[in-house]
């Protein structure tokens, strides 16, 4: 993670619901906007991120 700031807008009671959406994508760097929101459609919070990609390692055989 290079950068997350999360914002608060509401308090959220009962299921929330989260989304997320990739704004663009890099050779190395991601940003990325979510949020999440109460069942009625009410804004309970705004999250953006960078984040630097790095390649996966495979796992070792038998781990």
């Amino acid at each position: 993670t290079i950068d997350l700031t999360l914002h608060y807008v509401a308090a959220g009671t009962g299921d929330l619901i989260a989304t997320a959406r990739c704004e663009r994508r890099g050779r190395s760097i991601s940003f990325v906007r979510g949020e999440v929101r109460a069942e009625d459609g009410t804004l309970v919070a705004l999250a953006t991120g960078s984040f630097k990609l790095i390649a996966r390692q495979p796992t070792p055989a038998g781990a």
